[in-house]
């Protein structure tokens, strides 16, 4: 994924009770899980392990694809990344684990 360029991350902290993903989990705003702007469904497949880096801080975490979303940017749960990248948005890098 090194071709993909630094985007913003915001990050989803309501509940959804019984709304499934694009890939048809249950979401959970404590997994560590991500939904994908809809300019790069072509290019992050569902069900993929990405690493995300927070470029402010150089924290990262590992999370799954497992929704798009209609925002430019991509949306991480609570638990894929507000308290392990120590960031409630900004700008971060997508790459391979």
């Amino acid at each position: 994924f090194s071709h993909l360029p630094t985007i913003c991350a915001i990050f989803i902290f309501q509940t959804r009770p019984n709304v499934t993903t694009a890939n048809n989990d249950i979401f959970h705003c404590c997994d560590l899980t991500v939904a994908r702007p809809a300019s790069l469904v072509n290019v992050l497949p569902l069900n993929i392990w990405v690493k995300i880096t927070n470029k402010n801080n150089g924290r990262s975490v590992v999370a799954r694809v497992t929704d798009t979303c209609p925002t430019a940017a991509l949306d991480l749960t609570a638990g894929g990344g507000a308290y392990a990248l120590n960031c409630y948005n900004g700008p971060i890098t997508i790459s391979t684990p």
